[in-house]
């Protein structure tokens, strides 16, 4: 997620209009590319219910993610994985 998406004005209408659409037409929102605990906060506020990127992990192999979703990591020092 671009870092506008906390500062710019236009980013936030856009961002903000595309998941009400999706909610009108009765769809669930991921936001993809969430690099920082900013970013989610603004996308979780807008109504995005879910959301991936780096903030939570990065590309990895096949084994890796196993062992991950087998076994949680600790995701309350989120900013430590940036």
């Amino acid at each position: 997620m671009p870092k506008c998406l906390t500062t710019s004005t236009e980013a936030n209408i856009i961002v903000r209009s595309t998941i009400d659409l999706a909610h009108n037409l009765g769809l669930s929102v991921c936001a993809e590319g969430v690099e920082d605990t900013e970013a989610l906060a603004q996308l979780m506020a807008f109504g995005a219910e879910t959301a991936q990127g780096y903030l939570f992990a990065r590309p990895m192999p096949a084994d890796d993610f196993i062992r991950m979703v087998q076994q949680p990591p600790d995701f309350t020092n989120l900013e430590g994985n940036t």
